[in-house]
């Protein structure tokens, strides 16, 4: 299990295109820690609401999971009192919202942009990184990294994908999410990839990226606060 914190480390998944990854990243992420023992706090500031759906299907199947708020414009006048209760908690943004994802961008430790592995996926995030850059005039510390989503392995478009991430001035997780089967009947079960097919190519995905997050980011947290 991951050392816990002194305080909440908070993801935000942000990015302007529907259809990245940020809820299918947001929730396996959530599920993910939460089969590690950890209290876990998934906050839904999509209007869809994804996120509370799928913890909805989640109680009909008599599961327990991650805790699942839905919250809208203003949530980070609270956010800071409620997540003191978690050990993680993760903000979806809608698309296309500037001010919940701008919000969420300065409240959290760590913004994820997810991005599918085509060129107009990665045109398409141009007004994120934006928003990123006016935030760090700010807090210059704000921390932020890219992470290709639904990857064809073994393709050229996957391989040109990383390859022009890696001239991009944001970081990317060397850990890269699939075009998994698993990502989309997950839900319908009301578990993320880890706990749904523990030994599947999806799930050993989302181990990978929550052991990045926790050596890049979290334990360098932990080693700060010490």
């Amino acid at each position: 299990m991951p050392d816990t914190l002194s305080k909440s480390f908070i993801v935000a998944l942000a990015g302007q295109k529907g259809g990245s990854g940020k809820t299918t990243t947001a929730l396996n992420l959530a599920d993910a820690w939460h089969a590690q023992g950890l209290k876990v706090l998934l906050v839904d500031t999509d209007p869809q609401g994804t996120a509370q759906t799928w913890r909805d299907v989640m109680e009909e199947h008599d599961e327990r999971g991650p805790t699942v708020v839905s919250m809208s414009k203003g949530f980070h006048h609270d956010i800071e009192q409620l997540a003191a209760a978690y050990d993680r908690v993760i903000i979806d943004c809608p698309p296309g919202e500037n001010t919940i994802q701008r919000a969420a961008i300065m409240i959290a430790d760590l913004t994820i942009l997810p991005c599918g592995p085509g060129a107009t996926d990665i045109w398409s995030m141009a007004e994120t990184f934006e928003l990123i850059r006016r935030a760090r005039m700010l807090d210059p510390s704000l921390k932020a990294s890219v992470l290709i989503t639904r990857k064809v392995s073994n393709t050229v478009i996957g391989d040109q994908a990383e390859e022009m991430f890696k001239s991009l001035e944001f970081p990317s997780f060397t850990t890269t999410l699939g075009y998994r089967v698993a990502f989309q009947e997950s839900p319908n079960a009301g578990l993320g990839v880890v706990r749904y097919k523990p030994s599947g190519s999806a799930a050993r995905e989302i181990k990978a990226l929550v052991e990045e997050i926790e050596t890049l980011y979290i334990k360098t947290t932990l080693q700060v606060a010490s």
